[in-house]
């Protein structure tokens, strides 16, 4: 008897390999999936972080009062708040408005 006349027997493994490979790529779909989720939210969250810049300076208050966008009175009140000084009263050689900042300038 020889081998090449013999039939060829299939070889067996007993193991389905598509269902290995289509794991396989489900796992590397929610990897880059979730690889795509995370750098979303980084951006996101990184990007709220840069438009938070501390809120009010002074000068900013300045500006909005000298536009008349903020009473004299809010002005004292949030420039107070801004420098700690709540419920004290402005230092009397300090201008609270354009018009007195011209008068303490006469005066002196």
């Amino acid at each position: 008897m020889t081998l090449a006349s013999s039939p060829p027997v299939p070889i067996e493994t007993g193991v389905d390999m598509t269902g290995v490979w289509l794991g396989i790529g489900g796992l590397l779909v929610l990897a880059i999936i979730g690889a795509l989720l995370i750098h979303a939210v980084r951006r996101h969250f990184n990007r709220q972080d840069d438009d938070v810049d501390g809120g009010f300076s002074l000068h900013d208050l300045r500006q909005l009062r000298d536009t008349r966008k903020l009473t004299d009175d809010e002005y004292v009140h949030m420039r107070n708040l801004l420098l700690g000084t709540r419920g004290k009263p402005a230092p009397a050689a300090e201008a609270t408005s354009p018009t007195e900042a011209h008068d303490v300038r006469k005066q002196a």
